[in-house]
């Protein structure tokens, strides 16, 4: 292979034994990563290396055909509603009006608001695909990554699903979706457990949507905490119903790229249907995977009845795992 980025990605997030890579320059950052050049391959905006602020911004602009995305900027008027340090890790808990916030060493966790339930970023698509099927065809929810509970919530609030369980290993969490985002009621069961382990010893009925989020954080950035190897995915597959449906949350497109989904031809023998999510205000890249046929269309058109929903979701097929119906 070729590109020390796509090296690192290989050996971090497969299970290929042996890689190797060709360079042409005998030493690193020579190219994109040099003070005096500018990104050569990706044009985002907010990556060039001599590009002033404003510039910058001119250029993400332009990338999205003139839409500005918003930035990621800690508002003045979010006050601490709570806050704990416990074991090296601070949890806060951020408020402005009616929306709460999750942190956990300053990562973001949950953002919820129940006046505005409906955040444009990537929440917003854990919970979209529901839409794949009629309503109140959905009757089991399983979350793996609870967090603060804003899918939960959103799951409430527009699939109504009879049964949700949210599966999180950090207590902290779960008492903060308790207390501060309402995550609590009929038909809304919190497990504090390993997810992996969790999902080895199930028995139960299976679900129709299994939600898969389950994120920490190394040095101040979110990392998936469970990687989407060929075992995980058949761990998973094996808890769904018969047309049930798998989503998946990626840190980028290239991690949704290589996992097991779509590189493992038991995977692929498995869903009829995936594909990929995603939103102008987040890297975030969401693996959608059916054991039914589904089409990009099937999904906007039930989208489309629903006025919240902001249409600049990005829906895209995904070849390679199960035969395509667009």
């Amino acid at each position: 292979m070729a590109g020390a980025a796509l090296l690192y990605t290989a050996a971090r997030f497969t299970d290929i034994r042996h890689t190797g890579v060709i360079e042409k320059y005998a030493a690193p950052a020579r190219v994109n990563s040099l003070s005096s050049n500018n990104s050569q391959t990706l044009h985002c905006g907010d990556i060039e290396t001599n590009y002033t602020l404003e510039k910058a911004l001119k250029v993400q602009r332009q990338k999205v055909g003139g839409i500005r995305p918003q930035l990621r900027v800690e508002r003045s008027d979010m006050s601490i509603l709570w806050e704990r340090a416990e074991s090296g890790t601070l949890y806060q808990v951020r408020q402005a009006g009616r929306s709460m916030r999750l942190y956990t060493n300053g990562v973001l966790h949950s953002q919820y608001n129940p006046g505005r339930p409906l955040t444009g970023s990537v929440w917003d698509l854990l919970f979209l695909p529901a839409y794949f099927y009629p309503p109140a065809s959905i009757h089991r929810v399983l979350v793996l990554g609870v967090g603060g509970g804003a899918v939960i919530q959103q799951l409430r609030r527009f699939v109504q699903p009879d049964t949700i369980i949210g599966v999180e290993l950090n207590p902290v969490h779960l008492s903060v979706a308790r207390r501060f985002f309402a995550v609590k009621g009929k038909g809304v069961q919190l497990i504090q457990a390993d997810a992996k382990d969790w999902i080895k010893r199930y028995q139960g009925p299976p679900f129709d949507i299994i939600i898969d989020d389950l994120f920490g954080e190394v040095d101040g950035e979110p990392q998936r905490a469970v990687h989407a190897g060929q075992e995980w995915v058949r761990s998973l597959t094996g808890c769904l119903s018969r047309e049930g449906m798998i989503i998946s949350n990626f840190e980028s497109r290239l991690e949704l790229m290589v996992s097991a989904y779509l590189h493992k031809i038991s995977a692929s023998k498995t869903f009829d249907s995936a594909f990929h999510l995603s939103t102008l205000q987040n890297y975030n890249a969401v693996g959608v995977f059916l054991k039914k046929p589904a089409t990009t269309r099937q999904l906007r058109d039930r989208l489309k009845r629903v006025p919240q929903f902001d249409p600049r979701y990005t829906i895209r097929t995904l070849h390679g795992a199960g035969r395509s119906h667009d």
